[in-house]
This record gives C-alpha cells, structure tokens and sequence, in this order.
C-alpha cells in the first residue's frame, strides 16, 4: 500500500529536499483532523536530506488530534486527517499540551529501559548527550525513576529549573567517569566521540537513530570491556504501553515545573518558516508543536 493513500487533508511532505504541501481528497466519515503536531529535529532533518534523491517523504510522526473526551495519538505526518486505531495512544483532553508532548518523547525511553538497562545502579553516574526533545524526555525518565547523579553534555542552555535536577557541561572529559552514556543526537561524529572517550566497562545507549554510516575499529569495544544497546523504541502489547504513557502523564502533573517553558507552539500557517529554523538548528525549545486548528 502506498503510504500516502493512508493519509488525507492538506499534509506535509518532502520532496527533492523541500517541504512542500500534498492536497488529499475523499476524507471518510471515520477519519479524525490534526489538532497538533510536534517536530522530531534530528528525525525531519534527514528525512529531508533523504528526500533529495527523488522519493517523496512524508513529514512528521506525532499527529494529535482531539475527539470527544480524549487525545488520540497517531504516527500520522504533520496536518493529515487520519483513521484511529485502537492502538493508539490516548489521553484526557483536560492534559495540558505540552504534558502530553513531552510525555511521547519520555514513553521512547521509558518502553525500552526496562528490557535494557534495568541492572543500573540509581546511584551511577549517568552522562547525557544531546539537548533536544529526546534528551529531555530521558531525563524525565531518569528522574522519574530514581537516578540521582545526572549529567548533561550540551553546548546548548537548558531550562534553569531543569538544571536543579542535573547538572550540564560543555566539558567532554566527563565522558571519563560515566557509567552509562545515553546518546540521544544520532551523530556519528558524538558516537565516535563517545566510544573514544567513555572508561572501561562503561555501557552506552543509543537512544537517538544514527542512520550514517562509518568505519569503526571494533576491537576498541571489545579492549575497553564496553557495553552497546540499540534503544529503538519498543512498542510492547497496547495495554502496557499505553499503561507507561498514562504513568508519565500522571508523574507530569505532580512535577513542580512549568512544562510550558519548554514549549514553543506556532500556528500551521508559519509551519514552513518554523522548519528553515529547525533544519538550521536555530530553535531555542526543545518541543516544536504545530497548532492547526
């Protein structure tokens, strides 16, 4: 099936490296509109480089629309009309939005720790990298379960409310102490950077989707005693699933935080402006929602 005869409405695509939009027709009965959309930076940024070869993409995979009492999340792209399913995710309409988009990146982890680093130690230390919505949402999940010795390796600011809950750095050297790193950019050049740098023994999450390839002298993973896990989100039986993603969103709105500060909503009509600062790197929030109504 063509992927895009699942889609209808007025959606975003790319196409030979640009964001363009694609007009659907015969909308059905059942199908429900796009009420938000959330930006994934590091995922659109090479969905738009891969477009360039000739294949159309389709932009985005957090669509959110709202029907009846509940929210209704779909890996539909940004804009589309699309028919629900019943294994997708759901939530009280009453959730603020930037709880429940922040909850959705925390769920990436959060589905995926337990199968892969639950023997971690709360009391490690622990090296984040990367600044964008898939780092803060580990970081929530960190917290959410107990670790206390939390380091961020950033160039970038992070919220000062966060940063009484982990420390951050610019300084690369703190790689040296980690026990577990969890790369959330997919960059090869900070992968590399991290295999090189991280102690004997240490374990390392790839959290973020590295989708370039590279030559790598793998006798250093093996030297250095070094533990490597894929952490591809895992999308377990639907019930448990949306069981983690309602335990978030209930941990979420007990946080003494203003999930809003995080947040940068813009209106459909200034979608594409909002991705040439995206695709540059120049967006100063980590959660990039679209409001289409």
């Amino acid at each position: 099936m063509n992927i895009f005869n699942k889609y209808n409405g007025k959606y975003l695509i790319f196409h030979k490296g640009k964001l363009k939009f694609l007009e659907g027709s015969n909308i059905k009965n059942n199908m429900l509109p796009c009420r938000y959309s959330v930006l994934s930076p590091g995922t659109e940024r090479w969905h738009m480089k891969s477009s360039k070869n000739g294949n159309d993409i389709v932009a985005g995979y957090i669509n959110i629309s709202q029907v009846d009492n509940s929210y209704i999340i779909s890996p539909a792209p940004h804009g589309a009309y699309f028919t629900p399913e019943p294994d997708m995710l759901r939530a009280p309409n009453s959730t603020p939005i930037c709880n429940l988009v922040i909850a959705r990146f925390q769920l990436m982890f959060a589905s995926v720790f337990d199968f892969k680093l639950s023997n971690q130690d709360r009391n490690n230390i622990i090296v984040i990298r990367g600044s964008g919505p898939v780092a803060h949402g580990v970081l929530f999940e960190l917290i959410r379960r107990g670790f206390k010795n939390i380091i961020i390796l950033t160039s970038k600011k992070w919220n000062k409310k966060l940063l009484s809950l982990a420390k951050a750095t610019k300084d690369k050297s703190i790689l040296m102490s980690a026990d577990l790193i969890i790369e959330c950019t997919g960059n090869i050049k900070s992968i590399l950077e991290i295999l090189k740098n991280s102690k004997n023994g240490s374990s390392i999450a790839l959290v973020g989707s590295p989708r370039e390839i590279c030559n790598y002298n793998f006798y250093e993973i093996h030297y250095k005693d070094l533990s490597i896990f894929g952490m591809r989100e895992i999308f377990e039986p639907f019930n448990v699933r949306q069981k983690i993603f309602s335990d978030i969103l209930l941990w979420l709105s007990k946080r003494d935080l203003e999930f809003s500060e995080l947040c940068e909503i813009y209106p459909a009509s200034k979608v594409i402006d909002v991705y040439k600062d995206v695709i540059h790197c120049l967006y100063k929030k980590p959660f990039i929602i679209i409001d289409w109504q």
